[in-house]
């Protein structure tokens, strides 16, 4: 049973991860980079990538899975017209960050 799990986790290529959350995040000094710390709820498999699709502002993030630890580190490169960011999970994308528009830091919807 397990060495056809093993070949169809091998064979079939990084799966998306839907189970992501944040974490923590800082903001750079410069305010040039979003420092996000991701994980995995259950920390079952880890993160091996993501993918940014960035759309008017905003952030589409989705991860990748691999085995191992349940964390990861994504440093995000943003603008000053950035606004939002999303992680995608079961449920589609959802909001994880934005900017206030009034301060313009950067705070937990």
């Amino acid at each position: 049973v397990l060495v056809p799990f093993l070949v169809f986790r091998v064979g079939s290529g990084l799966t998306e991860q839907r189970n992501v959350t944040l974490r923590d995040y800082t903001v750079s000094e410069n305010e040039k980079t979003l420092t996000l710390h991701a994980a995995v709820f259950p920390p079952i498999e880890d993160i091996w990538d993501y993918k940014d699709e960035p759309k008017n502002g905003e952030h589409y993030l989705t991860f990748y899975n691999a085995f191992g630890s349940a964390g990861y580190t994504v440093v995000l490169p943003i603008e000053d017209t950035d606004k939002a960011v999303y992680f995608n999970d079961a449920d589609g994308f959802q909001l994880v960050l934005q900017k206030n528009e009034l301060t313009g830091e950067w705070v937990r919807p």
